[in-house]
């Protein structure tokens, strides 16, 4: 869900301010989400030895922030 309002946010941008130059691209980046951090810690210790930890341990690690690039 967060890397989903974190996609529409950025092509929301396009609308108020296009990025100069040609060609461009949507790159991940470490964006840490209010929050987020500590749902997945709280999975993490309620749920020892699941898939649901190690879900959890997984989305830690993943980069959910985007941002253009030129491509």
């Amino acid at each position: 869900m967060a890397y989903l309002s974190e996609y529409q946010l950025l092509l929301g941008s396009l609308r108020r301010e296009f990025p100069q130059g040609d060609r461009w691209r949507l790159a991940s980046i470490v964006r840490n989400h209010p929050g987020t951090q500590a749902r997945l810690d709280q999975i993490i210790r309620n749920y020892p030895g699941t898939p649901w930890e190690v879900l959890a341990r997984r989305e830690k690690r993943t980069a959910l922030g985007l941002h253009w690039q030129p491509y």
